[in-house]
C-alpha cells in the first residue's frame, strides 16, 4: 500500500496527454525502477520478477492524493492505482507567525532543484520594488539565498496552512503539499517546476485552470512582478481553485484511504 503523490507520473494503461507525455512517463518508470533495483541489490535482497514491470512500485494499491481533474482528458490510470484525495494534516502551529500586514502576501514553496534552476534569482527580483511581500518556505531546498533588499520572509516551517489563508497565490515548484495547501483553501498557483513529480503536477494545474507559469529565468523584474499580480488578481484562476479545492474536500479522503487498507488486508 502506497499513499504518497497527488498525480500520477508513470505511464497510464490507455490516454494521455500525447506522444511526448507518454514518452517521458516511460521514461520515469525505467530511471525510478532503476533506482528501486539497485535499493534491493544493496539491501541484499534478490531481483523481482513481476507479471507487469511497474508493480514493485505501485504495492497492492497505490494511493494518490489528487483528483482525476489534475490527470489528462480520458487517461486511464492502471488498476491498482485509485485517487482518494488529499488526505491532508499538519501539526498545529504554536503560534500565528507576525507577518506585517502592510502589503499583501504571497505564500512561496520550494522543492528540490533536481539541477534545474533555482527560484532564488526570480523571487528576489519578483519581491523587490513590487506590490507583494512573500513568506518564503525553504521546505527540503538548500541555503536561503534572499537578497538583502527583497521583501521576503524566509523560514522553515512544519505546517503551511495559517499562511496560506492570509495569502492571495501560491507560488511554488509544484510539489504535492503547498498544491493541495492551495486548492483546498482556493488559491490560485504560480508554477515554476524542475523535475519528478513537479514536471507532472505543474502540467496538471495548468490544463485544470488553476496556475500560471512563473516566467522562465532570464524574464524581467517588471514581467516577474506582474506575472504574481495577474496571478492573484485573476477571478477565473480563483474561481476555478475554488471549484478544484470543494472537489478535493468533498472526497471524504480519510475514509477512502482507510477503506483502500482495509481492502488490501482482507
Amino acid at each position: 500500500m502506497v499513499l504518497g503523490l497527488t498525480a500520477h507520473l508513470w505511464p497510464y494503461r490507455a490516454g494521455g496527454a500525447g506522444p511526448t507525455d507518454a514518452h517521458d512517463r516511460a521514461w520515469r518508470l525505467t530511471e525510478t525502477l532503476k533506482h528501486y533495483r539497485a535499493v534491493r541489490a544493496a539491501a541484499g535482497l534478490a531481483p523481482r520478477h513481476d507479471r507487469f514491470p511497474d508493480t514493485p512500485l505501485l504495492g497492492t494499491t497505490f494511493l494518490l492524493r489528487g483528483h482525476p481533474v489534475l490527470e489528462p482528458a480520458g487517461a486511464e490510470l492502471p488498476p491498482a492505482v485509485r485517487h482518494v484525495g488529499p488526505c491532508w494534516w499538519e501539526p498545529e502551529p504554536s503560534s500565528t507567525e507576525p507577518v506585517p500586514d502592510s502589503k499583501p502576501l504571497a505564500y512561496v514553496h520550494l522543492g528540490r532543484t533536481f539541477g534545474g534552476a533555482s527560484l532564488w534569482p526570480r523571487l528576489n527580483a519578483a519581491f523587490t520594488s513590487g506590490t507583494y511581500r512573500a513568506v518564503v518556505e525553504l521546505g527540503r531546498s538548500g541555503a536561503p539565498e534572499a537578497a538583502a533588499d527583497a521583501d521576503l520572509i524566509v523560514g522553515r516551517r512544519p505546517w503551511m496552512g495559517p499562511l496560506v489563508d492570509r495569502a492571495d497565490l501560491v507560488l511554488t515548484n509544484a510539489t504535492s503539499a503547498p498544491v493541495l495547501a492551495a486548492l483546498l483553501r482556493g488559491k490560485p498557483l504560480l508554477v515554476a517546476p524542475n523535475g519528478s513529480e513537479q514536471q507532472v503536477l505543474a502540467a496538471g494545474c495548468l490544463r485544470a485552470g488553476v496556475a500560471r507559469r512563473l516566467p522562465e529565468p532570464g524574464a524581467s523584474a517588471a514581467e516577474l512582478r506582474a506575472a504574481v499580480e495577474t496571478t492573484a488578481r485573476d477571478p477565473r484562476l480563483r474561481a476555478r481553485a475554488e471549484e478544484i479545492g470543494g472537489l478535493l474536500a468533498e472526497g471524504k479522503s480519510e475514509t477512502r484511504a482507510a477503506d483502500a487498507v482495509e481492502s488490501a488486508a482482507h
